[in-house]
C-alpha cells in the first residue's frame, strides 16, 4: 500500500479507498453489526501475498470481506468488530504488520498503527502477533463469533495454534462470517426459469427436439447448465451465499448472460454441434428502472461478426 501521504493525493480527505468514503465503510460495518445477535463478534481477515518463485511474488488481492468491511489493502491483517451499546454500535481493532522500514524498503510501504486509527478509523490497531490473545479473551465472553476459519488458519505465525484456539473459545459459539456480509451485498432474482423457457422455445424453432420435461432436464443439464445469470461486485462471481430467490435492491449491480452449448450428440442437430455462445450484459438495478451498463457491447449477429472481423473498432482476440 503506498504510504498515506501519497494516498491522500490520490483521494479525497473524506475517501478511504479511491469513491468510497468514510461514510459508506461506516454504513457497511454498522449494517452488519446491527444484524447480529447482542454481544457477538466478527473476525475478518485479510489476504496473504502469494509467490510465483522464490521472493517474485503476484499482484497482492486482498480478501473480499475484508476489504469490503475495512477498506485496508495491506497482507497479513485482520479485523475484530464487537457489537456493543455505545453510539456507533460496536468496537473495531485492526491486526496488522505495522511500520517496519528494512521489509518496506523491498515490499512497498506499510501504514502505522496511529495512521491506521486515523485514516481507517479504527478503535485501536496493534501488531497481527496480539490476535491470538485478544480473540481468546473476547470470544470467551461473547455470545457469536462470526469467522471464516480457514482464513484465520491461514494467517502466518497462527496456523499451528489455530486449533487450540477454536476450541478454547467453544465450537457452539460459531458461525461463518461470509453468508453474513454476503446478505449486504448480495441478493438475486427469480428469472432463471423464464430465460430457460424461452431458450427451449427457441431452440424448437431451429431444429431441437426439446419437448415437455425430459426437453427442459436436457436443457438444464447439458444445453444450459449454468444459471441465468450472478451479482458482480468486489468479485467476478459474488458471494456463493446469496439468495438467489430474494429481491433486486436499488445500487445492485447483475449480470444476465444465459448462454447455449451444443455438444457432438446425435439428440442434437449436427451443424450445431460443437458450438457454443453465450452474451452477457452488466446491470444496474434503479429505483424505478434497470440500467444496462453494456450497452454499446455487440450483442446482434451483425455486431458480433463485425467485432470477430475487427470492422466495428474492436479488435478481434
Amino acid at each position: 500500500m503506498a504510504n498515506l501521504s501519497l494516498l491522500h493525493t490520490l483521494i479525497s480527505s473524506n475517501e478511504v479507498t479511491p469513491g468510497i468514503s468514510q461514510q459508506e465503510y461506516e454504513l457497511r460495518r454498522r449494517s452488519l453489526m446491527d444484524s447480529l445477535p447482542d454481544n457477538s463478534i466478527v473476525v475478518a481477515v485479510g489476504g496473504q501475498i502469494k509467490y510465483m518463485s522464490g521472493h517474485i511474488f503476484y499482484k497482492f488481492r486482498q480478501a473480499s470481506d475484508f476489504w469490503y468491511l475495512t477498506g485496508f489493502e495491506e497482507p497479513d491483517s485482520a479485523v475484530i468488530l464487537e457489537k456493543n451499546s455505545s453510539s456507533r454500535g460496536y468496537r473495531m481493532t485492526l491486526f496488522s504488520a505495522g511500520k517496519d522500514m528494512a521489509k518496506e524498503q523491498w515490499d512497498g510501504a506499510r501504514t502505522s498503527f496511529s495512521d491506521a486509527v486515523t485514516h481507517f478509523k479504527m478503535d485501536d490497531a496493534q501488531p497481527l502477533s496480539a490476535l491470538s490473545s485478544l480473540l481468546k479473551r473476547q470470544g470467551n465472553a461473547a455470545s457469536h463469533i462470526y469467522m471464516d476459519i480457514l482464513s484465520l488458519a491461514g494467517i502466518p505465525s497462527r496456523s499451528e495454534h489455530i486449533e487450540n484456539l477454536l476450541d478454547s473459545i467453544g465450537g457452539t459459539k460459531r458461525q461463518p462470517l461470509a453468508p453474513e456480509v454476503a446478505k449486504l451485498r448480495v441478493i438475486k432474482t427469480t428469472i432463471h426459469k423464464e430465460s430457460a423457457e424461452m431458450l427451449q422455445t427457441e431452440l424448437n424453432k431451429i431444429g431441437f427436439n426439446l419437448r415437455g420435461s425430459q426437453g427442459a432436464g436436457d436443457l438444464s443439464r447439458v444445453l444450459y447448465p449454468h444459471y441465468v445469470g450472478h451479482p458482480i461486485g468486489i468479485d467476478l462471481h459474488e458471494s456463493n451465499y446469496h439468495d438467489r430467490n430474494g429481491s433486486l435492491r436499488s445500487g445492485m449491480v447483475i449480470t444476465i448472460e444465459p448462454g447455449v452449448y451444443v455438444p457432438p450428440h446425435p439428440s442434437y442437430p449436427k451443424h450445431f454441434h460443437n458450438m457454443g455462445i453465450r452474451i452477457e450484459d452488466e446491470v444496474l438495478v434503479g429505483k424505478e428502472h434497470p440500467v444496462v451498463l453494456s450497452v454499446n457491447a455487440p450483442k446482434e449477429i451483425v455486431d458480433i461478426e463485425g467485432a470477430c472481423q475487427g470492422s466495428i473498432g474492436l479488435s478481434p482476440l
